[in-house]
C-alpha cells in the first residue's frame, strides 16, 4: 500500500482484516474435520499418536578403557563338565596353537604324561556320566568359546632331578571368580583323597594356559566357563609315583570329588548371571 505524508511516499505492509482472518481459521478447521471424516477416526489419529511417541534413549556404549565380555547362553539341562587331557592329539591343533605341537609332557621311563592322563581323564570322565553328568572329554584343541559348567585340565608333572613332587592348580586371571571357588574346592578334596603334599611352584605356563586366554585364541573356554588346571602329581617322583601309578582311583577320586562338591556349592545360575567386565589390557605379543 502506497501513502502520501507531506508529499513524501512510503511503503506500509498490508495489514489483514479481522474478518479475513476468521475465515482462513474456518478454513482450516473445516479442512481437518472433512480430512478427519473421509479417513476414518481410528486413521485420524495415528499421525498425532507417532508424533507424541517418546523418542528412545540410546544405551550408553562402554567407555574405551574397559572390556565387557560376551555373555553366552548358559548351558541347560543335566550339569556339563569339560575334562581336558593334557597333550592329548597336540598334532591336530589349529594354527594359532602350531607352538604346541612340539610339546610332549612328561616323561619317566617308558612312562609319557600324555598317556598317563588320558587314562585318568578317561576314568573321571566316565565317574561323573554314571553320576548324571554330561561329559565332554577334550583333546588339546577345545571348541571355541567352550561353555559348561566346569572345566578341569589334567596334566602330570616331570623333573629331572627326581627331587620335586606334590600336585599343584591354578586358574587365569580376566575370568570369572568362580575360578577360584573351583580350585579351592578340587584342592582340598584331592588333597583328601591322594595325600598327597601341595607343590607352590605355579608356572607360567599353568598361569597363561592358553585355554585361559579368551581375548589372545579363538582355541579357549568361555571367560564364565569355571575352569582350572591341575598337575596331579610328578611321576618322575617315586614317591608320587606310589599314588599316581599304584593308586590311580585315589587321583581319579579326587577330581571327581572336587568338581561334584563345586556344583553342589556353586548354582548354575550364580555363574552365568552377572556380566564380567575388565580393564582394557595393554596388547602385547605372546604364544600359547
Amino acid at each position: 500500500m502506497c501513502v502520501r505524508s507531506n508529499g513524501v511516499r512510503s511503503y506500509r505492509e498490508p495489514r489483514v482484516g479481522p474478518r479475513l482472518l476468521v475465515a482462513l481459521g474456518l478454513g482450516v478447521v473445516l479442512g481437518i474435520v472433512v480430512t478427519a471424516s473421509a479417513i476414518g477416526p481410528n486413521r485420524a489419529l495415528a499421525p498425532l499418536a507417532l508424533l507424541s511417541a517418546p523418542t528412545p534413549t540410546p544405551v550408553p556404549s562402554d567407555p574405551f578403557w574397559i572390556v565387557r565380555a560376551k555373555k553366552p547362553a548358559a548351558p541347560t539341562g543335566p550339569r556339563r563338565i569339560g575334562i581336558q587331557s593334557g597333550h592329548w592329539k597336540t598334532d591336530d591343533v589349529p594354527e594359532e596353537l602350531a607352538n604346541l605341537r612340539v610339546l610332549g609332557g612328561a616323561v619317566w621311563s617308558n612312562i609319557t604324561e600324555q598317556d598317563y592322563v588320558l587314562g585318568i581323564a578317561q576314568k573321571v570322565a566316565a565317574k561323573l556320566q554314571s553320576k548324571g553328568y554330561v561329559v565332554d572329554l577334550l583333546p588339546t584343541t577345545i571348541p571355541a568359546g567352550y561353555v559348561a559348567d566346569a572345566f578341569v585340565a589334567i596334566h602330570a608333572d616331570g623333573d629331572e632331578t627326581g627331587t620335586a613332587r606334590g600336585f599343584k592348580i591354578a586358574h587365569g586371571d580376566r575370568r570369572t571368580p568362580y575360578d577360584e571357588a573351583l580350585l579351592q574346592v578340587l584342592g582340598e578334596e584331592y588333597w583328601k583323597s591322594t595325600d598327597l603334599p601341595v607343590d607352590p611352584n605355579l608356572t607360567p605356563g599353568m598361569l597363561e594356559y592358553y585355554a585361559w586366554r579368551w581375548e589372545r585364541f579363538q582355541t579357549a573356554v568361555s571367560p564364565y566357563t569355571p575352569a582350572v588346571i591341575i598337575e596331579t602329581g610328578f611321576i618322575s617322583s617315586a614317591a608320587d609315583r606310589a599314588v599316581l601309578l599304584l593308586r590311580p582311583d585315589k587321583v581319579v577320586d579326587g577330581i571327581v570329588n572336587g568338581v561334584e562338591r563345586f556344583l553342589r556349592e556353586v548354582p548354575r545360575d550364580a555363574v552365568f548371571r552377572d556380566d564380567l567386565v575388565f580393564p582394557r589390557a595393554t596388547p602385547a605379543p605372546s604364544t600359547p
